[in-house]
């Protein structure tokens, strides 16, 4: 999704999920107009995320 800051536009990637009964999210972000340059490293580091059941 993409949100307006005061003087650019914001690129999101949001992540939710669910663990020990709690809400979890995860934010990634950039301007829009770097996200094209930002977003193969964006997804490298969302692809490392786990969340370890208990």
């Amino acid at each position: 999704m993409t949100s307006s800051a005061i003087d650019t536009d914001i690129h999101n990637i949001v992540l939710c999920s669910r663990y020990d009964g709690k809400l979890v999210m995860f934010n990634f972000n950039s301007t829009r107009e770097d996200f094209l340059q930002l977003e193969a490293g964006l997804r490298r580091a969302i692809s490392t995320l786990s969340i370890a059941e208990r």
